[in-house]
């Protein structure tokens, strides 16, 4: 049975998502710069994070 996310939780995955989109939208070589210096841990991190978040809304 899935647990019901806390609202903490959903407040931080409604800021991963929009901080993405924002990102996406207005200035993507920036977020592509800073994850292209990353180590492939942390760039498959943000990707997952970003897919939880996503998840978690219902998006």
């Amino acid at each position: 049975m899935a647990r019901t996310a806390t609202e903490d939780e959903k407040a931080t995955a409604a800021i991963i998502v929009a901080m993405h989109q924002m990102l996406s939208r207005d200035i993507p070589e920036l977020r592509d710069r800073f994850l292209a210096d990353q180590t492939p841990e942390i760039r498959d991190g943000y990707w997952c994070e970003l897919a939880d978040a996503r998840e978690l809304l219902g998006l």
